[in-house]
């Protein structure tokens, strides 16, 4: 189908309205297009697409991630993505659905969310709903009318007739325009809200050659960093073969690797890993494939030259425009070759690479982990924004639905982990002994944490 038979021209919008879509009333200005359903959803991807180019976007932002994550994870939402029009031309995209949590088969809370966050309440036979899924989340706005877009979005949220109880908006990055123009006229209408950091994101800001970026570090950090890209490339220092996934085969089994040894690692620890979840694991390789046949993914492997070649290390990383993400990394430490540090050969090979490629920002994403602040040199916040739906007045025991929606997830999210545990490869005592040792070592981590 051409890009002109799957754009939506003003003239249509009745049409839409018919196949799941429905026009909010215009201001003179802007028109608002509501999409409720998928097939509206697959149709309009080039625009989508057009508008995200030209915008202040993520990758999380791309219509791929959007659609490929709705497929995996929407089951039992109510898509509604708002469509922001000045006559036939896109100046905005809210990517929203309505998140709703039952109980007993009644309707206990619900909320507006970005398409790519997490979801209140777990269902199925694993962990869906444990974690976001994206770590940026934001209007996509055609650069110059942002705050035409934000204005407009507030006035279809005041006047809107779902009904749901407040607007929680995930992973909103510290550059978002929602903190420039939508949080400023929440203040002026005098509309509480309330902010929470979610995550930090460790950035490696590179944008310039490699030498530059080497210049910078300190002496000690450079000396590493060069030591560990002669373990790749120097003959005589050589330990680690660094290749890349070739073509989409290459790419599914490097995968396969990475979730292998991902899964292994934490086992180990007595943790379920995150492709426990499968709704993740089929989501992120079917993402992953999409992605690759973009240009958008590749898979860095280190092999270990002492073994044979035996692969222990992978990476899986994304990019888009200027900036690349180190996505999911997962190490053989069984190996007696992981004593050399083959994720640090891979992360500075991948760096000086990006460098090359000019690449401007290498980010690391979120995560505990030393080496993502070891090697960051810059950190990007992203908070939770939350409000009250604007119509609707809350209920006294709105609270109390909280807290209790709050609990239930929680057990929700252990029951299931249990059973990660209870279905193990060991005997029944030996899996509920490790689900035990597992509970302690989350609960001194807490402790101390604390202490």
């Amino acid at each position: 189908m051409s890009i002109e038979e799957h754009q939506i021209k003003k003239t249509e919008l009745i049409d839409l309205k018919e196949n799941g879509g429905s026009e909010n009333s215009s201001d003179g200005t802007l028109n608002v297009l509501v999409i409720s359903g998928t097939e509206m959803f697959d149709g309009i991807s080039e625009e989508w697409r057009n508008v995200a180019e030209i915008s202040s976007t993520y990758i999380f932002q791309t219509y791929e991630w959007n659609r490929i994550w709705w497929k995996h994870f929407g089951d039992g939402q109510q898509l509604n993505i708002l469509l922001f029009y000045q006559d036939d031309l896109l100046l905005g995209i809210a990517p929203l659905f309505l998140d709703k949590v039952t109980f007993m088969g009644l309707k206990m809370y619900s909320c507006l969310r970005f398409i790519g966050s997490t979801v209140s309440q777990p269902e199925g036979e694993d962990l869906k709903g444990l974690l976001p899924y994206s770590d940026y989340l934001d209007l996509i706005i055609r650069p110059g009318y942002e705050r035409q877009v934000n204005r407009k979005f507030m006035e279809y949220l005041a006047n809107n007739e779902l009904d749901f109880n407040e607007v929680v908006l995930d992973e909103i990055p510290e550059n978002s325009s929602l903190r420039n123009y939508l949080m400023p006229d929440l203040e002026e209408q005098d509309k509480d809200y309330l902010v929470q950091q979610s995550s930090a994101c460790p950035v490696i800001e590179l944008g310039r050659s490699w030498d530059e970026h080497l210049a910078d570090m300190s002496k000690s950090s450079r000396y590493k960093t060069r030591r560990f890209i002669k373990q790749a490339e120097k003959p005589g220092y050589k330990i680690f073969e660094i290749k890349e996934a070739p073509d989409k085969a290459g790419i599914e089994k490097a995968y396969e690797k990475l979730v292998k040894l991902h899964q292994k690692r934490w086992k180990d620890l007595g943790y379920p890993g995150i492709f426990d979840e499968k709704r993740m694991y089929n989501f992120l390789k079917e993402i992953t494939l999409e992605f690759f046949d973009h240009g958008w993914a590749q898979c860095k492997l280190a092999h270990s030259i002492e073994e044979n070649g035996k692969c222990i290390a992978v990476d899986l990383l994304f990019k888009y425009k200027r900036r690349e993400y180190l996505v999911q990394r997962a190490l053989d430490s069984d190996s007696p070759s992981a004593e050399h540090g083959p994720g640090n050969v891979l992360l500075y090979v991948m760096l000086r690479d990006a460098a090359e490629k000019g690449i401007e920002e290498f980010d690391l994403l979120r995560g505990t982990e030393s080496y993502k602040f070891r090697s960051a040199n810059s950190l990007l916040k992203n908070d939770t924004v939350t409000f009250k739906n604007p119509g609707k007045k809350l209920a006294l025991n709105f609270g109390f639905t909280k807290k209790f929606i709050k609990s239930r997830r929680r057990f929700r999210i252990e029951h299931e982990q249990f059973k990660i545990f209870l279905n193990g490869e060991k005997n029944l005592f030996n899996n509920i002994h490790d689900y035990g040792n597992f509970l302690y070592n989350r609960l001194s981590l807490k402790f101390n944490s604390k202490g």
